[in-house]
């Protein structure tokens, strides 16, 4: 298990998945990261975002092993079938945690009515009036999922897809870059304060240096970016241009 560590605040919020039943051999991984952590870290709290996490599954196809890579709510919905060979959606919900139904559905999905090659799973309707045999689209509670024993591949590692809802994929995205604009503003604007209070008088172009400098970690702001944020903190007062040399800026107590 590789675990990144994410600043709160410099990244978009991502939805809790509390309910979630990981398996024994990740639960473990992730107690003994969190009983490190605590002890390096004293009074910082650290909170899991599953939606970012990826898996890698080592598959045991009668014809073939496979390695797929997957999201983990995937990775949790195959997991599901070492204990049974079928399971209706229901079924799955229990097995694995994952409340949201949507969500669920669009796993199944994913996973049984993907593109060619993907199909790891057989979707069987619990009633279809459909004449070509092909399974629906959507889910409901009845239709049957199996492990798909005849399954093979190619390739020796394949990467399942994730489907994402379409009416929200565009809002979710223009509030995700609304939310990283806002936390750039923010971290350019502190950095800004922070030099001009330490400084108290700095040349335009040495300021715009030490900016960059500091956030350059996490954030890669224009000098032009810069600019904007500096007239943004003259018009709230933070600093001033000098009078008698208007490159030179002045920090207002």
């Amino acid at each position: 298990m590789d675990v990144q560590v994410l600043t709160t605040g410099y990244w978009p919020q991502y939805p809790q998945y509390d309910s979630i039943k990981l398996p024994s051999q990740v639960q473990e991984h992730v107690s003994h990261f969190e009983k490190y952590y605590d002890n390096k870290y004293q009074g910082r709290r650290i909170t899991w975002q599953f939606s970012l996490c990826n898996c890698t599954l080592k598959a045991n196809f009668p014809k073939k092993k496979i390695d797929l890579s997957v999201n983990l709510f995937q990775a949790l919905v195959l997991l599901s079938f070492n204990e049974s060979e079928a399971l209706t959606l229901p079924q799955v919900m229990t097995l694995t945690g994952i409340r949201d139904r949507p969500e669920l559905e669009r796993l199944l999905q994913s996973l049984s009515l993907g593109k060619q090659g993907t199909r790891v799973l057989l979707k069987s309707d619990y009633s279809s009036t459909q004449t070509d045999d092909k399974p629906r689209k959507v889910v409901t509670d009845s239709d049957i999922f199996r492990y798909n024993k005849d399954f093979t591949n190619k390739l020796n590692r394949i990467k399942i897809s994730a489907i994402q809802a379409k009416e929200t994929v565009h809002k979710e995205q223009s509030k995700v870059h609304e939310q990283a604009s806002r936390d750039r503003q923010y971290l350019i604007d502190a950095a800004i304060v922070r030099i001009m209070k330490a400084r108290k008088t700095i040349a335009h172009r040495d300021l715009i240096g030490e900016v960059m400098n500091q956030v350059k970690h996490v954030s890669r702001p224009t000098g032009t970016e810069i600019k904007r944020r500096l007239e943004g903190l003259m018009e709230r007062e933070y600093l001033a241009r000098d009078e008698s040399d208007t490159s030179i800026y002045n920090y207002l107590a």
